[in-house]
């Protein structure tokens, strides 16, 4: 008999207070979400090799209604978190808990007015705590309610930081000051 490793205590019920405050009963995609089974094997959760860790949430397109729980920080393995494009109604503010995820490379949360959908309407600054995530290399959070962005994020090369469709400066037009500044 083989020994199954399992995530932490604190990443299940993270994904299961995700599951509750993002509407899942509703979900489009939800296979074995709030079973039993290991949460390595829900649909759009991706683990390490060992099964320790969740270190990949792919909720794309997946109807998600509601909103991003501070919870969802207690995921500080996650190196991909994409919640984006169509079919999704997120509201309320990015929580501040993202900033411990420490190793997360990519981090998408864009509305879907620019592929003809409803636009996400995630609102309020863009929390500080982002700058924490030092191994971040795309953040799309277009076409939301975002307010303002914290500087750290607009250093991000153009190509991998998009906030169009904001209210605010999109880090697609951040310039470095001039050397006469």
């Amino acid at each position: 008999t083989s020994v199954v490793a399992d995530i932490p205590a604190w990443e299940e019920e993270a994904l299961r207070n995700l599951y509750t405050s993002a509407g899942g009963p509703g979900w489009t995609r939800s296979a074995n979400w709030m079973t039993n089974t290991s949460p390595c094997t829900w649909q759009g959760v991706n683990c390490n090799r060992a099964g320790t860790n969740v270190v990949d949430l792919e909720l794309s397109s997946n109807n998600l209604v509601g909103t991003l729980n501070q919870d969802i920080g207690a995921l500080s393995e996650l190196l991909f978190l994409a919640v984006d494009l169509w079919n999704q109604h997120l509201t309320g503010p990015i929580p501040r808990s993202v900033g411990n995820m420490t190793k997360l490379e990519l981090f998408t949360i864009a509305g879907a007015t620019d592929h003809g959908g409803e636009a996400d309407n995630l609102s309020g600054p863009i929390p500080e705590e982002l700058c924490q995530l030092t191994n971040l290399y795309v953040f799309h959070a277009g076409f939301n309610s975002l307010t303002s962005a914290p500087d750290c994020l607009c250093k991000l090369p153009s190509q991998s930081c998009d906030l169009s469709g904001n209210p605010i400066e999109s880090c697609l037009l951040y310039t470095s000051p001039s050397p006469r500044d």
